[in-house]
């Protein structure tokens, strides 16, 4: 569950929860960035009531889109269950209950991270020894665990492939780092990292790539 204690204010982080500031007068002011949804994970976000206004206020999208799946109350609550990635960028105005309305607007950006990524944390590079080293980072972006196969190869100017790293495990939502190395035969090589997953609940396959430009080993 994300909560939020003012609408300006403070976030506060409990397990799930997560919340931010709307409403400035200025739309030009800097966009919020909200608590990244997990796909097919419940997404909760109230926002609190202005420091200054007459209650109930009254909550509206006025520009840009919400995450598929997510919805907006107009008793300023974010709810639903995200069902794409991506990061989308929205704008919600809040008005108040005076005689003579009291109006703020404020941008924020809720980002959807795609169910796998894999980014090189340290990319492959040429060892004195005549090795080729590096590290990738893979991030399950889902609510459940993925049964993982990632495997590190370089394929030379004949198009064989010489192994770095190869590795299966289980990941829950979050990241791992996964180093790699090997020794290699004189030749110009491109690293490739193929990450594939399994949702055994959803039977949803996942497949994320990497691919270097020719590194040489003299």
């Amino acid at each position: 569950m994300r909560l939020a204690a003012t609408f300006l204010g403070v976030l506060c982080v409990l397990g799930v929860a997560t919340p931010a500031a709307v409403a400035q007068t200025r739309p030009a002011s800097p966009a919020t960035v909200l608590p990244n949804g997990i796909l097919g994970q419940a997404y909760y976000y109230q926002l609190g009531t202005p420091p200054q206004g007459t209650s109930p206020w009254h909550f509206r999208s006025v520009r840009g889109s919400l995450p598929p799946g997510i919805a907006l109350d107009p008793a300023g609550i974010l709810a639903g269950t995200p069902t794409a990635p991506g990061e989308f960028h929205f704008t919600l105005e809040a008005t108040d209950s005076a005689p003579k309305p009291v109006t703020k607007t404020r941008g924020f950006v809720l980002t959807v991270p795609p169910p796998l990524t894999v980014v090189w944390t340290q990319p492959p590079q040429v060892t004195p020894g005549g090795a080729i080293a590096g590290e990738i980072q893979v991030t399950n972006g889902t609510a459940g665990a993925l049964d993982l196969t990632v495997i590190v190869v370089a394929v030379d100017t004949l198009n064989k492939a010489f192994a770095l790293g190869y590795q299966h495990f289980s990941l829950g939502a979050g990241s791992q780092r996964i180093p790699f190395s090997s020794t290699l035969p004189r030749d110009t090589y491109v690293v490739h990292a193929d990450a594939i997953a399994e949702d055994s609940e959803t039977e949803k396959i996942y497949r994320a790539r990497l691919q270097t430009n020719p590194l040489k080993v003299p």
